[in-house]
Parts: C-alpha cells; sequence; structure tokens
C-alpha cells in the first residue's frame, strides 16, 4: 500500500527525478517522497515523467491509482488460479491489507468486467462437485454458505442443476472406504461407525447412509 502523501511529502509538492524501467512498470525516484515502483497503467494516464513537480493533492492521486492497479491486478491474479465468491476474493484483498473503500470499488470493477459473478460460481461449483463425486448435497450447500453465497442463489442453482443419482454415489465411496478399513483389520461394529462417520462427514443424510451400510453387509 502506498503511503499518503503528507506521510512522505510534509504536504508539499514532488519532483520526479528519474523513471528505471522495471518488469511490469516504473520505479520512479522523486525528491522527497523517496523512490516506489509505479504501474505502467498509472504512469502513462497520470505523466507522471522526469522533471514533472506534482502538488501534494496531484500526487496523492498518483498513489491512490497506484493502489487501486495493484489490487485489480491482485485480483487478477487470485482469480487465475481458480474462481472465486465475492466473500472469498475481498477476505483474501483485507489479508493483503487494502482498505475497505478500495476492496468495495475493486469487487465492483471485477463484477462490471465479469470477472465476478456469484450465481455463476454457485453453478460451476455445484457441478464440479458433484462431478467429483466426493461430496454430498449437504457438505457442498454448507462450503457454498462458507464461502459467502446467499442461501437464494444455492437454493435456485440446486434446483436448476440436472438430477443425479445420490444413492449410486454414497455406494462408490462407501466401497471405496470400506475396502480401505477391513485392508487394514477385521470388519467390526467399531469399523462400521467410523464408515458411517466418514460419509457423514462427505455431506450425506442420514437414511442414505443406513442404505448404504445395510447394502455392503448384504453384499459381504
Amino acid at each position: 500500500m502506498s503511503k499518503s502523501s503528507e506521510d512522505v511529502t510534509g504536504g508539499g509538492p514532488v519532483t520526479v527525478n528519474e523513471l528505471v524501467r522495471k518488469r511490469g512498470g516504473q520505479l520512479v525516484t522523486t525528491d522527497c517522497a523517496g523512490t516506489l515502483k509505479i504501474p505502467d497503467e498509472v504512469v502513462l494516464t497520470h505523466g507522471v515523467l522526469p522533471g514533472r513537480c506534482f502538488e501534494a493533492d496531484d500526487w496523492q492521486a498518483v498513489l491512490a491509482a497506484v493502489d487501486r492497479q495493484l489490487c485489480r491486478e491482485c485480483v487478477l491474479r487470485i482469480l487465475h488460479r481458480r474462481a472465486h465468491s465475492q466473500i472469498e476474493l475481498s477476505r483474501k484483498l483485507y489479508q493483503r491489507r487494502y482498505g475497505r473503500k478500495l476492496v468495495a470499488e475493486t469487487l465492483d470493477w471485477a463484477t462490471e468486467q465479469g470477472l465476478l459473478n456469484d450465481r455463476l460460481f454457485c453453478e460451476l461449483f455445484l457441478d464440479e462437485k458433484r462431478q467429483n463425486g466426493e461430496w454430498g448435497p449437504y457438505r457442498i450447500r454448507q462450503e457454498l454458505l462458507r464461502r459467502g453465497i446467499d442461501r437464494e442463489l444455492i437454493d435456485a442453482a440446486v434446483d436448476a442443476s440436472p438430477d443425479y443419482d445420490e444413492t449410486e454415489q454414497v455406494m462408490t465411496l462407501a466401497r471405496k472406504k470400506w475396502a480401505r478399513l477391513t485392508g487394514r483389520e477385521e470388519a467390526s461394529p467399531t469399523l462400521k461407525q467410523k464408515l458411517y462417520r466418514y460419509l457423514a462427514s462427505r455431506g450425506f443424510s442420514f437414511s442414505l447412509i443406513q442404505q448404504a451400510l445395510e447394502s455392503l453387509e448384504q453384499e459381504d
């Protein structure tokens, strides 16, 4: 985060002494505000050139533009790795010590650019976790809520998504887990309790888990 112009200049004018090309921007040396890296876009839009003198308010505008550009670049890096909900993204920006006003402005920008869409995020997350087959409906719902997705958006995504066979999903997981458990020790009520806790932690209902346990008993 850039310091305010008053913090570094005492409220006086700032003269740019030198620009040195660095990756993604310019290393700008001034007469009284130290040296800082300024993104190319800010250099161009604000006319940061050697010999130019900025009044304190104008230099403050440059620093604000730097923070705004850096915050946007941070958002692009985060979203490049995977999609995020608005709440997830805001939390990560706060962790990087961006202020509330700047975070709000940046989230609005990301939404306008089509980079941030909680409805689409919810739909993609739901489809991905269902196809992955590792989580049941309750776990998926809880994870979406934890990521700050509104309940109404979750309900709408669930209603609009294609039906899938939860019974087959829970049986597949149950068989895999049961094979691992019985590969280490003899089958017992304790192992069945472990299997129950495992399936419950994956977000399946009691009735589905009970059906799976009964089916495994018949298979044995």
